[in-house]
């Protein structure tokens, strides 16, 4: 597995230094490169907007100043279904609230075994990972490069080169020469489906669907070709759980 990037977000600085340590002692002991951003509040990690999706982990305070954990963690989830969720407070009461989320887990600050449970939620959060941490590796013009299946945003087919869009710290382009039908020999993954003749898109990254387009979190739309509509809608609504 690549660097992982743990976001905490919490006002009380000591909690957020504490929690930092115990995930970097966590991560040493498993020979694992990490990479911890703290955030003193909601509106600070809010504002990062879409590169908030380059944390695989983020941890969430939920009674913050200004705008909260819960709140936080909506935003978050309006972007991404896949970034792992813990919930650090000294409130039981939101248990519910944190499950609406799909927090993974929900560590009380009061806990006398405060360590341990970190621990176990890391363990937890890093099997998790796991399970969509499929990868392939791809000979691109600037050379030979190892990306993990959710990090392909969308792939386009033009005049015999294909074009890979990466999310990483931003969303950039890779190419190597090759057609749609070479791109499906590289990614064998359902949910990166073809919607036309030039495209094939992640819906993990996609927002809404129409009869002859796709738009994705960004804002970008993609046409969807006649031969694909009916498939391709399909395919998004039982990957979003729509009727």
């Amino acid at each position: 597995m690549e660097k992982i990037k743990i976001a905490i977000c919490d006002d009380e600085v000591q909690f957020a230094k504490n929690i930092k340590e115990y995930i970097v002692h966590f991560f040493e002991n498993k020979g694992v490169v990490i990479e911890v951003d703290i955030f003193s509040s909601g509106n600070a990690f809010l504002r990062l907007e879409k590169d908030m999706l380059k944390y695989q982990i983020v941890f969430l305070d939920i009674n913050m100043i200004g705008v909260d954990g819960i709140e936080t963690a909506k935003k978050l989830r309006e972007l991404s279904e896949t970034s792992v969720i813990i919930f650090v407070t000294a409130f039981i009461e939101y248990t519910l609230a944190g499950y609406k989320v799909e927090a993974l887990r929900y560590i009380l600050k009061t806990d006398t075994n405060f360590e341990k449970a970190i621990y176990e939620g890391l363990e937890a959060a890093m099997k998790k990972l796991g399970t969509r941490c499929e990868s392939v590796t791809i000979p691109f013009q600037s050379g030979i490069k190892k990306i993990e299946m959710d990090q392909i945003v969308y792939i386009e087919s033009q005049l015999h080169n294909l074009h890979f869009y990466i999310f990483e710290d931003g969303v950039k382009k890779y190419s190597l020469r090759g057609t749609m039908a070479d791109s499906e020999k590289y990614v064998k993954s359902e949910k990166i489906i073809r919607i036309h003749q030039s495209y094939r898109i992640n819906l993990e990254y996609s927002e809404k669907i129409y009869y002859n387009r796709i738009v994705c979190r960004n804002g970008l739309e993609l046409p969807i070709s006649k031969t694909y509509s009916k498939k391709a809608r399909d395919c998004f609504y039982n990957y979003k759980g729509e009727i």
